[in-house]
């Protein structure tokens, strides 16, 4: 029985070594999508093809999330396999109104451009902006 344990944890121990590299890949990528990615999913498990996590994004961080899907949904398949599946499990913490204005506002100041395809001067970023200037 004790063998049967050790194949399973390490099993899973793989499936989560997996995770770490596809957080990497990300980062490597385009670090303010693996921050949100790192700091809003949480791996659940991978089994039948279907890669489970969990999500606590909200607000910026969520449309972080979706604007980087491509990229996320492309190093899922590279890491796990073409044919897997993402089932996103929404956490209970997950509303859209927790997040403070000036964690809102460092977010946008630090978000790239080429994620939001745009231009993202410290004046577009006004509506979540008091009256706050940056340096």
């Amino acid at each position: 029985m004790r063998k049967g344990l050790e194949t399973s944890s390490s099993i899973n121990s793989v499936k989560v070594d997996k995770f770490s590299l596809l957080i990497k890949k990300i980062r490597n990528r385009d670090k303010s999508l693996a921050e949100s990615f790192e700091e809003n999913i949480e791996f659940v498990e991978f089994k039948d093809n279907t890669l489970i996590w969990k999500s606590k994004a909200k607000n910026l961080d969520k449309e972080i999330l979706k604007r980087g899907w491509l990229i996320i949904r492309t190093f899922v398949q590279e890491i796990f396999g073409i044919d897997t599946k993402i089932v996103n499990i929404p956490s209970e913490t997950s509303t859209d109104t927790d997040d403070s204005i000036e964690k809102i506002d460092e977010k946008c100041k630090n978000t790239t451009s080429t994620l939001f395809n745009k231009d993202l001067s410290p004046n577009s970023c006004s509506r979540f902006r008091r009256n706050d200037t940056y340096s």
